[in-house]
């Protein structure tokens, strides 16, 4: 038998179509039918599976009922076990399987309990400290993390570290190219302090004492109910290798965006300090408006106009009404 190939059944399947196989049942995996389901195939299957490092460092993780949770601590060293010493970690940890619906009802119907605010906090830091090992080494194999945590406000415990979520975020992460977040703390600690080789943030629904380390992101996208600077002034938004940027209302731009060639504004108003902001490569401004003040504005910083290649525009409905009707 040719070193590339397995048996499987009365036939050949060469081992690159077998893990295609494995990648394409990788984001399919369920609690009750996870990853490890396919060692118990063949012999055939145990092995290419095993073989294959990157296959057992992806996590998709869902914050919900403690026997999942519980299976998860338990696959975890193993998992990270099998990855090997040098392939990256992608880490999708939720706090309700989107599949199934965000909303209570929808997953009260399916018979799903909802995770409680306590059982965040005695799972979520004990997941994390597995995923970044003794004094954080692991974190130094984050490629991507999504951590959305909707719905709680997480406490910092500085007497109690095991349930304390904010430990395992302090470490560098040098090989984390994309960061997803939608968390909320009450902690003055800087969480993500050091992300030399991140392309992409996404941060949402978040309230943190400071913003991530933005200064490599090329694509940023801040935006959400709730983002806000707990018990301070508002961010100030540093980011002077951006290309994409896209914000809503809250933040105070910088004074320069060197690199900046597509600008998403969201919200009734120009952001505070764009008429002082450094934007000499801007080409595309997206405003999505909920008010006509955002374009009178507009009209008074002629020099960023003179710049542009496409405005797109998009506002709330009921602007394009008569304001007659309105009334």
């Amino acid at each position: 038998m040719a070193s590339n190939q397995v048996l499987i059944g009365n036939g050949r399947l060469p081992f690159d179509v077998l893990i295609r196989v494995f990648e394409l049942y990788l984001p399919e995996e369920t609690p009750d039918h996870p990853l490890e389901s396919l060692l118990l195939v063949c012999k055939a299957w145990e092995q290419a599976a095993v073989a294959h490092r990157s296959l057992w460092a992806t996590f998709k993780i869902t914050m919900g009922e403690e026997e999942h949770t519980r299976l998860w601590l338990c696959r975890l060293p193993l998992r990270i076990e099998r990855s090997g010493l040098q392939a990256l970690f992608h880490i999708d940890i939720r706090h309700l399987d989107e599949e199934t619906g965000k909303q209570a009802s929808e997953a009260h119907d399916r018979g799903q309990k909802i995770p409680t605010q306590a059982d965040v906090e005695a799972n979520l830091p004990r997941i994390l400290d597995l995923l970044a090992g003794v004094d954080g080494h692991l974190c130094a194999r984050w490629g991507s993390l999504r951590l959305t945590i909707y719905g709680c406000f997480l406490e910092f415990r500085a007497t109690d570290p095991h349930r304390n979520v904010f430990n395992s975020l302090t470490y560098p992460m040098p090989s984390l190219t994309s960061l997803h977040l939608a968390l909320h703390s009450d902690t003055d600690v800087w969480l993500f302090p050091q992300l030399p080789a991140v392309e992409s943030i996404v941060l949402e629904h978040s309230e943190l004492h400071d913003l991530p380390d933005m200064s490599h992101a090329q694509n940023i996208w801040i935006g959400g109910e709730l983002l806000c600077m707990a018990d301070g002034p508002l961010w100030f938004l540093t980011a002077p290798e951006v290309l994409h940027l896209r914000i809503e209302q809250g933040f105070w731009l910088d004074d320069a965006y060197p690199k900046l060639h597509t600008l998403s504004l969201y919200g009734r108003y120009l952001p505070p300090g764009f008429e002082e902001t450094y934007i000499p490569r801007l080409r595309v401004l997206d405003l999505h408006f909920t008010g006509l003040d955002i374009l009178e504005d507009l009209l008074y910083h002629q020099q960023v106009l003179s710049l542009l290649d496409v405005v797109l525009l998009s506002c709330e409905p009921s602007l394009l009404t008569d304001p007659r009707e309105r009334a």
